[in-house]
């Protein structure tokens, strides 16, 4: 009988530590399922985030843990910490057991964002949880051609560049091309849209005064369209020497660096 109580005590021993084990792996396993990074994303399903360069970067890091200061925002695996060259601000708030989302929300915005705020951005905690959203800034820098002047007619063909920086993708983006309003394609008679890498663009052969207006560059992203920047060419014919020349003048409008994508 002796034995049997000791049989069942050890039994009744090793009942409890298993109930110990599973409690401390629940535990555990809700604790590391507890961040989540919340913000709009311009495309859906795939995590990546289109901005225009001079936007704010605004995303929210929530747990389930209540006062969870241990939540840091980190940028391609560097920690952001408050005041760096970009002004980032960086806030904890706290919210009721019964809030959706979480009891703890850690709020990153970087304002002003350009190039360099492109690449991953992740959130995690002591638990070592790590949830991924890609950043995409996307960025015009318009250059000025240097077009000499006076250009034998039909002899030189006047292009307009407009580049665009941080597209992965040319599928996620269109650049289309406008004169005075009007949609320039292939297809017209002058101009030919050409495109290659981050360089594209429009090629006028044989200018003439007809092609004297305004050129806009707009890049359609994942449903939003920019306006990127306006450029407005003046084409004049005059007689120079013996010959008829068109002299080419450019005058850069406005060049506004813009994207989101913003994963």
């Amino acid at each position: 009988m002796a034995d049997q109580r000791i049989l069942n005590l050890d039994l009744c021993k090793k009942c409890v530590l298993l109930v110990q084990v599973v409690v401390i792996l629940v535990t555990q396993l809700s604790l590391t399922t507890t961040v989540t990074i919340t913000g709009v994303s311009n495309n859906p399903g795939s995590g990546r985030r289109y901005l225009l360069a001079g936007d704010t970067l605004d995303l929210e890091c929530w747990s389930r843990r209540e006062n969870d200061f241990t939540l840091e925002w980190l940028h391609d695996n560097e920690v952001i910490r408050v005041g760096q060259e970009n002004p980032s601000v960086l806030s904890t708030q706290g919210y009721p057991a019964s809030h959706p989302k979480g009891r703890t929300k850690l709020q990153l915005e970087w304002r002003n964002v350009d190039l360099n705020q492109t690449g991953s951005y992740s959130c995690k905690d002591i638990y070592e949880d790590m949830f991924i959203r890609k950043v995409t800034v996307i960025d015009i820098k318009p250059e000025v051609m240097k077009v000499g002047s006076p250009i034998p007619d039909g002899t030189v063909a006047l292009k307009i560049w407009c580049n665009v920086y941080g597209i992965p993708n040319w599928a996620y983006a269109m650049l289309r091309w406008f004169k005075d309003g009007r949609e320039i394609s292939s297809g017209d008679e002058k101009g030919k849209l050409e495109m290659s890498g981050n360089e594209n663009h429009i090629t006028i052969y044989d200018p003439s005064s007809s092609d004297k207006g305004n050129y806009m560059c707009s890049l359609s992203t994942l449903g939003n369209v920019i306006e990127l920047f306006n450029r407005t060419v003046y084409v004049g014919s005059e007689y120079v020497g013996n010959g008829n020349q068109i002299c080419t003048h450019w005058t850069l409008v406005s060049a506004i660096a813009v994207v989101v994508l913003l994963l």
